[in-house]
């Protein structure tokens, strides 16, 4: 014997397919014109201003020793979080990229995420001092220009 759904259940189905289907839809094509807006605006390459990967791996490394030295695994704290599940949950970045970021695998990093994570470490005044805080170098000059004309630098 094969299993028949009743009419009720398919009729029921199909309603709800119908309901949902235009709205989700229409947020698929809202979503969609933002990102397509946005790469033609900027080219899809990322922030306009960027730091160096390895000057802010220099600064999360110094805070990652002195956050062990605070709370060693031993501790209490120490064994429920480690520094870098800490800053997981602190940024909200996902622990493969704060691993990269802390071994230095990416060239540059965008400045929302420098600042969020020296934000949360309480060491924002870093930026634009020990961390140089410089155009992306994945932009053309003309996208800088139109970019800084926006903002009516």
């Amino acid at each position: 014997m094969t299993y028949q759904r009743s009419q009720r259940g398919a009729h029921t189905a199909k309603l709800h397919a119908q309901r949902l289907a235009p709205i989700s839809e229409r947020r698929l094509a809202a979503l969609r014109a933002e990102v397509e807006a946005e790469e033609k605006k900027y080219g899809g390459k990322g922030e306009a201003q960027v730091v160096f990967g390895s000057q802010l791996s220099d600064v999360l490394k110094k805070w990652e020793v002195e956050f062990v030295a605070k709370y060693p695994p031993d501790a209490l704290w120490g064994k429920v979080m480690g520094p870098r599940d800490w800053l997981k949950e602190m940024t909200g970045l996902h622990v493969r990229r704060i691993y990269g970021l802390l071994e230095g695998e990416y060239r540059f990093v965008s400045l929302s995420q420098a600042d969020l994570l020296l934000t949360v470490i309480e060491r924002s005044d870093l930026l634009y001092d020990t961390i140089h805080v410089i155009p992306n170098p994945n932009w053309s000059p003309e996208r800088w220009l139109a970019y800084m004309e926006e903002r009516g630098c």
